[in-house]
Order: structure tokens, then C-alpha cells, then sequence
């Protein structure tokens, strides 16, 4: 008997440490929908964001995973417009990325730049790609592969330009 009371003891004690790893949370730490966001300077509008949904992470990046539409503005004026389906802003980098059906619209020239992934870095107001572009501009259309502009889409450079087009003399 007082050996397998013994036994009983000696294996009750010995317990089996378990090791449970949990892993930190990385995703959303707050989630928006139907929102407008005016930035401004000096009490002037420069650009404004409109979005179904937002996803805020804690390291400050968001993700708009049903798209974003951007309205930039010069003067207090709408000077072009960037629409996608879906964005990521990077905080670290401050830098956005649009994927699927991007769009670049100047409203005072009418030109449009369509292409399928896009960069914005809005301290510099610089916007490129490095995938297919086509540029609608009245009766030409520009393409290419590659392309360098400003957020008001008044400039550009297709890196790799292709199509036809018209050359004044």
C-alpha cells in the first residue's frame, strides 16, 4: 500500500510544464467606414479623401480595402483627382500605394492616366508607377510602361513610351 501511495505522490508532483506561445495582434486597431478626411494648410483645403472603409493599424499605416477617391487642390480649387480600388498608406515611408483600376484625372486639361498600381508620396507630391499606363488626352491616347508625375497630373514622363500621337512643328 505504501508503495503505490509512493508512486501516487511522486507522479502527482512531477508536473509537465506546457509552453503557450501567443502571438502578438497585428491587425486593425480601429476600423472606420464612410469617411471624408479635408486636409488643409493655412486654413486652405489641399486635398481630401473619401473612403467606404478604413482600417487603422497600430503602427499608424492604414488600408482602405474597398478603395479611396483623393481630390488635390491648388489655391483652394480642385486640380485632379486619384480614384482606386484599393489603397495602402505606410506611415513609416508616407507613402501610398492604389492597386486595381487606378485613376489620375487633371480637371483643368481633362487628361486621365489609367493604369493598375500606383505610387503617392505626399511630402514631395510626387506619383509613379512602373506598370502599364495609358493617358487619355482629347482625341490622343498615349501608352506606355513606366511613369513619373505630379499629384495635379499638370506634367509627365512615360519611361517607356508607346501609341500615336500628334507633334506640332
Amino acid at each position: 500500500f505504501l508503495l503505490a501511495l509512493s508512486i501516487g505522490v511522486l507522479s502527482c508532483s512531477q508536473t509537465s510544464q506546457e509552453v503557450i506561445n501567443i502571438e502578438e495582434y497585428t491587425g486593425p486597431i480601429r476600423q472606420m467606414e464612410a469617411v471624408t478626411i479635408l486636409h488643409s494648410d493655412s486654413g486652405t483645403v489641399t486635398a481630401k479623401i473619401e473612403a467606404d472603409k478604413i482600417l487603422e493599424f497600430a503602427s499608424g499605416d492604414r488600408e482602405f480595402p474597398e478603395g479611396v477617391y483623393l481630390e488635390f487642390y491648388e489655391n483652394g480649387e480642385k486640380s485632379s483627382f486619384l480614384k482606386a480600388n484599393y489603397a495602402y498608406f505606410a506611415s513609416d515611408k508616407s507613402k501610398w500605394k492604389g492597386t486595381g483600376n487606378v485613376i489620375l484625372k487633371n480637371f483643368g486639361s481633362g487628361e486621365q492616366l489609367n493604369t493598375e498600381e500606383l505610387f503617392w508620396e505626399p511630402n514631395t507630391g510626387k506619383v509613379y508607377t512602373d506598370k502599364f499606363v495609358n493617358i487619355e488626352s482629347g482625341d490622343e491616347v498615349l501608352t506606355g510602361t513606366g511613369l513619373e508625375t505630379t499629384q495635379d497630373f499638370s506634367s509627365y514622363v512615360i519611361l517607356k513610351p508607346e501609341g500615336i500621337f500628334s507633334i506640332q512643328e
